[in-house]
């Protein structure tokens, strides 16, 4: 006698009690979020229409948790992270965007406006191009110059660039930081920012992540302070200058100056706590 399929709803039921005996939280929304993506559908949809799954997709349903239950990230599972409301590709080694640092976008969006003005961006240690191709979209006449380390990211990086048909503005280049040369309108960085003490207490799904995108050594500075002391020469009169940091940083930044450069202001996620500096050049 055949079995009969599951529904979405019961495999949902199923997957929910399998990844919360195995510890996960938030264990029904992640379960959604890969029957969804299997599906190629919305989350609300799972529950509008009597969906039956094969016996073929239940297979990989249940593959997909097993390896969940090891704390392997779900961006790494399903081979993609959205971000800005945008599906990016992405795979084990390329750090996994997240929603905190969409306000890089929303801040460049407020002090530039929504403008054609053909403006000139670095994005330093883009990962899987994210935030570059993101601004290259919302400002349609610019042009983005990418740095990154890791060969890996790279790779993807300019792969997102092609999904988005952004290749010709967004040119991805191997660097430490900064490129050789070049001057820009706003730089954006979210550049390794956990200190040591952060860094112990990561969980494991962030420790499957690249450590030299997440760890800024003992407070956390090191990158950051390199971006401070270098951003003035890349930065055009006025320029904008947008970096993300460590909440429990932000009482640095209000107590010390930079060459080159002034606080602006920072502003807070979503959890009220600092998260985005603004700067911009004053020589």
């Amino acid at each position: 006698m055949r079995r009969r399929p599951d529904s979405a709803g019961s495999l949902i039921a199923k997957g929910k009690q399998f990844l919360k005996d195995s510890g996960i939280k938030n264990a029904r929304l992640e379960v959604e979020i890969i029957l969804s993506s299997l599906l190629k559908v919305e989350r609300y949809q799972l529950y509008l229409a009597d969906i039956r799954i094969s016996p073929r997709l239940r297979r990989k349903f249940f593959n997909i948790l097993q390896r969940r239950r090891k704390h392997i990230p779900i961006a790494y599972l399903l081979g993609h992270a959205y971000f800005y409301n945008r599906l990016f590709k992405l795979r084990n080694g390329v750090p996994i965007p997240r929603p905190e640092t969409e306000l890089i976008i929303v801040a460049a969006i407020e002090l530039l406006g929504h403008s054609d003005a053909p403006y000139h961006f670095l994005d330093i240690g883009t990962g899987s191009g994210n935030i570059a191709i993101t601004l290259a979209l919302e400002f349609p006449n610019s042009r983005v110059l990418a740095t990154e380390s890791s060969r890996t990211s790279i790779r993807i990086a300019r792969e997102n660039a092609a999904i988005f048909k952004v290749s010709r503005r967004v040119k991805i280049q191997m660097a430490d930081l900064f490129p050789a040369r070049g001057m820009f309108d706003l730089i954006a960085a979210n550049p390794p920012y956990l200190s040591a003490k952060e860094y112990r207490k990561v969980p494991p799904e962030v420790r499957m992540e690249p450590k030299s995108a997440l760890y800024g050594g003992k407070d956390g500075l090191n990158a950051i302070r390199k971006i401070l002391e270098r951003a003035p020469l890349f930065l055009k009169k006025n320029g904008i200058l947008l970096l993300e940091i460590s909440p429990s940083q932000s009482e640095f930044f209000k107590k010390n100056s930079f060459p080159g450069i002034t606080l602006d202001e920072i502003r807070k996620d979503l959890s009220g706590m600092d998260r985005i500096l603004v700067f911009h050049r004053t020589t």
